[in-house]
C-alpha cells in the first residue's frame, strides 16, 4: 500500500514540508530540482506497478523517495550508455526491400513523371 506524504507526516506530528507535495493525485510524486539556480518542478506520474516498484525499492534500501527515485535514473543513465545505439539508417540497411519500389519516377522529376504518367494512362 502507497501512503501519501501528508499522511506519513501527519502520523509524526510533522506538517508537510513546501518541497513535497502531491499535486492532489495519489499518484503524482512533485519534485523540485535544485541543481540549478531557480529551482524547478517536474511532475512524475507513476502507475501501480512502478508504485510498487518504489515502495520496494524504499523498503530494501531505506531510501527515501527522492533518493530511490535518483538511484533509479543513474541506473537507467548507465544501463543506457552502455546499450548499443541503433540509428535509423542502421535499421533502414537491415531492411530487404529488394531491387526497387513503386515509384513511378525518380522524386525530383515528380511534376513531369505525374504529367507523363497521367498522358500515357489517358492516351493524349
Amino acid at each position: 500500500m502507497v501512503t501519501r506524504p501528508q499522511e506519513v507526516m501527519a502520523s509524526f506530528g510533522m506538517p508537510l514540508p513546501a518541497h513535497l507535495t502531491t499535486a492532489g493525485k495519489r499518484n503524482t510524486i512533485v519534485l523540485r530540482m535544485s541543481t540549478t539556480p531557480t529551482p524547478r518542478t517536474r511532475s512524475v506520474r507513476l502507475d501501480a506497478e512502478a508504485e510498487r516498484a518504489l515502495a520496494a525499492i524504499q523498503r530494501l534500501t531505506g531510501d527515501s523517495i527522492s533518493d530511490a527515485l535518483k538511484r533509479g535514473l543513474l541506473a537507467a543513465e548507465r544501463e543506457l550508455r552502455n546499450a548499443p545505439v541503433t540509428r535509423a539508417y542502421a535499421v533502414y540497411e537491415r531492411l530487404e526491400l529488394g531491387a526497387g519500389g513503386y515509384a513511378k519516377g525518380p522524386s525530383d522529376r515528380v511534376t513531369e513523371t505525374i504529367r507523363e504518367h497521367l498522358r500515357r494512362k489517358n492516351g493524349r
